[in-house]
């Protein structure tokens, strides 16, 4: 048979079942005979991982046809002033079908259902464009047609291009016979968080699993966590899709249950880290007001329960649950010397997983999560097999870098609890009044200049509109900001971020309490903030700054201090983003490190796939460290440059912190000053004792404050003055 494609264009004929009301939301009844697409699988584009849950990437369940359909391809009929066209497309023995619609423009009122032998899914309007793409949850089937509505005279305003046909064949969407449907009875003492469990297409071809997790502020943000191994170095997710209750009809049944399946379009990457494999994905559409899911609670102890069990979606199937009776352990994965980042099940008494189970949530008896699964053996093959799950307390450790950890996102007030749980989505009824802290943004957890100017997000997770309320900052030990009232009338759902003054605190630690103040609230959980930082004397600020080639997953970074801890650290970054360039600033003490600047590939940051590098600097433009622009540049191990770098306190790699000059000091209220040691550019800041900015200058010489007292004189790379104002 020859590799072709063969289009048949064949007539349309459109019955009329019955009068409709347009948005009602069921498709117009057609007796449709559009053309029909005949692919030899051969045609399709072969993936390149077969079974990944030890590799990087989502289990690879379908092939690829890059189609060239426009919407110029639709056949179009006139049903009492409503245009009903369609596209219908037949793959032989294929198990799965879905397409992705690129440069997508929909007229006002359009309406795009996806239909086959035996149902349909939809309407789709404009609101599920995502970037000017529409990507839908594969769909079990081997015929799909596309059916548009919209009012007569759009349709040549439609436009669109179907960029890609993906399909299943044969058995890549099977998973093993030992695996235990999610319905059957040996889960029955398990479901509270069943709902939450979220199989994920990665761009319409890949599959893994994820969660539907809570936070501690309670308001329903729609947070996925699943492994970062999933992500494959991706960093645009528009065309991922995430389906619940996406489960069998009775325990010995492989068809899909008549339970709605709930399906969302495209997210974001808000925090991912290769410790403990996890990512923390963020959905761009909002769940339905009906639609019944779980937002899954979590433990973040470092013991677990001695039995713990996962609902997942191996090899893309069905709802999977598996069962493990005993306690794990902590320890390493595939890194020997690695610290014990994952939980590992020795073996399963019940089920198993396989891939596509990648990112499922390891679980107590409260349906709490405890851990996301990084790989293992274990099969139904190879039943006696182990798998490893990253640990949740290790993705919950501090990190500057938001980006990196899961605790801003999870429990964004800071109440630094223990343990969650989950809660049952819609929630039938909200408290009247509920304020919550959602973000609590710009209180690092180590600061070099003592300056912090905290911003506290505010949001009504209540049915009430809420407008009397206080937002106060203490910190112990020293003179609390001064408290916020009635900042603005919060209307339910809506959020506002309030900017508090710029205050200095001393070197030494600094404990922030974080308080907001309603009448009748009814979970005061999470009006409450605690935040732990430190002002180090003498540090600097670090810059590392790597700039990436065509595989910037391959790279990363940390910096290690004497004692072998971790004390900063980057990456991995997007693939596709040649010549990108990522920031990151840090503190430092004077003291000496070891930087590994890692490549897991081994071949550098150059040549064939680009040309990248990376340098560690202080703020003012000094160099510590740089290289990997080509494999000539790795010391030592071929996957890693290895440098002993230390820190000065002048910046400049020697001598101390610069001096300056005040004169006259003391000096009368309101006169003039001048400062030698620096040149008329150099920007300074003026505090008061308590730490309160008083004034900002730049230049050699200022007016002195008219309120008589002691002034504290602070600037980059020098030694802090006191001026006594007379």
């Amino acid at each position: 048979m020859k590799n072709l494609i063969t289009i048949l264009l064949l007539s349309v004929s459109i019955t009329m079942l019955s009068q409709r009301i347009y948005t009602e939301g069921i498709p117009i009844q057609t007796d449709i005979k559009s053309f029909e697409i005949s692919l030899d699988e051969s045609l399709f584009l072969t993936p390149k991982i077969e079974n990944p849950k030890n590799d990087l990437g989502p289990y690879i369940a379908a092939k690829t046809y890059l189609s060239n359909l426009t919407e110029s391809d639709v056949q179009w009929t006139n049903v009492n002033g409503v245009m009903v066209g369609t596209i219908a497309l037949a793959i032989e023995k294929s198990t799965s079908i879905n397409v992705l619609l690129t440069d997508v423009q929909f007229p006002e009122q359009t309406l795009l259902f996806l239909k086959t032998d035996v149902g349909f899914e939809g309407p789709y309007s404009a609101k599920n464009i995502n970037n000017l793409r529409f990507a839908h949850f594969p769909i079990l089937t081997d015929n799909l047609t596309l059916h548009f509505e919209l009012p007569s005279g759009d349709e040549d305003n439609l436009k669109f291009k179907v960029s890609e046909i993906n399909a299943s064949f044969n058995n890549a969407l099977k998973d093993g016979a030992c695996n235990i449907a999610s319905v059957c009875d040996e889960a029955n003492n398990y479901r509270k968080a069943q709902k939450s469990t979220v199989i994920i297409s990665v761009n319409g071809s890949g599959f893994c699993t994820g969660t539907l997790v809570n936070n501690t502020s309670r308001d329903f943000t729609p947070y996925i966590i699943t492994a970062q191994h999933c992500l494959g170095g991706a960093s645009d997710l528009s065309d991922w899709t995430f389906a619940f209750n996406y489960e069998a009809k009775s325990c010995a049944s492989s068809n899909l249950s008549n339970n709605k399946k709930i399906s969302l379009r495209g997210a974001d990457v808000v925090a991912q880290n290769a410790k403990s494999d996890f990512a923390l994905l963020l959905l761009r559409e909002d769940l339905g007001p009906n639609d019944s899911v779980h937002f899954a609670g979590w433990d973040k102890k470092e013991a677990p329960s001695s039995r713990q069990h996962v609902y997942h979606h191996p090899n893309g199937a069905l709802k999977r649950f598996s069962l493990n009776n005993n306690a794990v352990t902590a320890t390493t994965y595939l890194e020997s010397n690695a610290p014990p980042y994952v939980w590992k099940i020795d073996k399963w008494e019940e089920g198993t997983t396989e891939g596509g189970s990648s990112g499922s949530s390891l679980m107590n008896d409260e349906g709490q999560i405890v851990g996301t699964l990084v790989g293992g053996e274990a099969s139904c093959n190879n039943l006696n097999a182990s798998d490893y799950f990253g640990r949740m307390d290790v993705g919950f450790q501090l990190n500057d870098d938001w980006n990196l950890t899961l605790s801003p996102w999870l429990d964004p007030n800071q109440g630094n609890y223990d343990t969650i749980d989950g809660r049952d989505y819609p929630y039938q009824s909200l408290p009247n009044t509920d304020l919550a802290i959602r973000h609590i943004y710009n209180i690092p957890s180590v600061s070099c200049d003592g300056l912090y100017s905290p911003q506290i997000l505010v949001k009504n997770v209540g049915k009430n509109s809420v407008g009397g309320y206080s937002l106060n900052i203490a910190v112990a030990g020293q003179t609390s900001w001064v408290p916020v009232e009635n900042i603005k009338t919060l209307q339910p759902g809506e959020s506002f971020q309030y900017t508090f003054e710029e205050r200095l605190l001393p070197s030494g630690d600094a404990h922030f309490t974080i308080q907001l103040n309603t009448a009748n609230d009814a979970y005061l959980k999470n009006n409450t903030g605690y935040v732990k930082s430190e002002v180090l004397d003498g540090a600097q600020t670090i810059v590392m700054s790597v700039t990436v080639d065509d595989y910037g997953s391959e790279n990363s970074w940390d910096i290690f201090n004497q004692n072998g801890d971790v004390v900063a650290s980057g990456g991995p970054y997007p693939n596709d983003k040649e010549g990108t360039t990522y920031e990151k600033e840090f503190c430092l003490e004077t003291e000496c490190y070891v930087l590994k600047f890692k490549d897991s590939y081994g071949d550098g940051m150059c040549c064939d796939y680009g040309d990248g590098s990376f340098e560690l600097r202080y703020a003012n433009g000094t160099v510590i460290a740089n290289g990997y622009d080509g494999p000539t540049n790795i010391l030592g191990d071929p996957e890693e440059q290895v440098e002993t770098i230390c820190i000065t306190a002048s910046g400049i790699n020697e001598g101390n912190l610069k001096e300056f000059h005040i004169s006259p000091n003391p000096v009368i209220s309101g006169q003039k000053v001048t400062i030698s040691g620096f040149n008329e550019f150099q920007d300074f800041k003026v505090f008061s004792l308590e730490g309160k900015l008083i004034s900002s200058h730049i230049g050699s010489t200022f007016n002195v404050p008219n309120a008589k007292g002691v002034y504290i004189l602070k600037t980059n790379g020098f030694t802090p003055k006191r001026l006594v104002v007379q």
